[in-house]
């Protein structure tokens, strides 16, 4: 699961440059090596994200933000590298006392997951 800050309609740069030199091929995708993990690590995963956003819905919905988003972070990143994204979900004005639904949404998530593991 990854939780982020949504900064200037992205993840943070911190995040992404993170993302930039650990989500490497080979490792985390492609086949060089061969191997269980080797070039698989991402496809290995159930991805879910949870993006914290400090702006309303109609912002986002009016710009193109959150659509912008899930192209840049679930595709770009993500199913690029073979992964697939189970969830994801954008938390808006998760910041303040509106930081308990940032809370609650990562809560969703794992229960999710953990009922999504037990029926297998």
């Amino acid at each position: 699961m990854l939780v982020l800050p949504v900064y200037w309609w992205h993840a943070p740069a911190l995040l992404k440059g993170w993302i930039d030199r650990v989500f490497q091929y080979g490792w985390a995708y492609g086949d060089e090596g061969g191997g269980p993990v080797r070039g698989e690590a991402i496809a290995a995963l159930d991805v879910h994200l949870v993006g914290l956003a400090q702006a309303d819905a109609g912002v986002y919905g009016r710009h193109g933000y959150a659509d912008s988003l899930r192209v840049g972070i679930e595709h770009g990143i993500f199913e690029c590298c073979g992964g697939r994204v189970s969830s994801s979900r954008l938390v808006h004005w998760a910041d303040g006392d509106a930081g308990r639904a940032a809370d609650e949404a990562a809560a969703a998530v794992v229960a999710e997951v953990g009922r999504a593991r037990a029926a297998t």
